[in-house]
């Protein structure tokens, strides 16, 4: 889980990302129903994921499409 927190004219927004697999090992993103409400504010229909990483270090690379 990935919480982020937005600071907005003293109004603080919580989001919550989940990085889920599907049957094929593929990441995919399931968003809490705020973080929701935002992505379809904005218009987007789809994202992709993909992870890396190595002994220190972590890597996501992501694309949220219209």
């Amino acid at each position: 889980n990935l919480s982020i927190t937005v600071k907005k004219n003293y109004l603080y927004l919580s989001f919550a990302i989940k990085i889920l697999r599907d049957n094929l090992g593929k990441p995919f993103f399931e968003f809490d129903s705020n973080l929701q409400k935002v992505i379809d504010d904005f218009g987007i229909t789809r994202s992709h994921v993909s992870l890396s990483d190595e002994s220190e270090y972590a890597l996501a690379f992501v694309i949220l499409e219209k």
